[in-house]
């Protein structure tokens, strides 16, 4: 994975999300959470769905997406597209 994309979020903060995660998924067996580190515990990507928005999707069919890429602009401004 590119370093310039990497998002360090300090000692114990991935651990602290993934706990969270953990606790969501026990209060509703529809959420959905994957997170990829890596061994220096720098967190590359992200993703969770709740019941909500996975119920919406069944219906719908659409996606809605929003990525803010963050550390990679020059003014060091996260850069946020609206995909759909």
């Amino acid at each position: 994975m590119d370093q310039a994309r990497r998002l360090r979020l300090g000692s114990g903060h991935a651990k602290t999300i993934h706990k969270y995660f953990l606790r969501m998924q026990t209060k509703n067996l529809n959420f959905l959470y994957s997170m990829d580190l890596d061994n220096k515990g720098w967190l590359g990507n992200m993703f969770w769905a709740d019941a909500r928005s996975r119920a919406a999707y069944e219906s719908f069919g659409d996606v809605v997406t929003f990525d803010t890429t963050y550390l990679t602009n020059k003014y060091n401004m996260p850069f946020g597209p609206f995909v759909g």
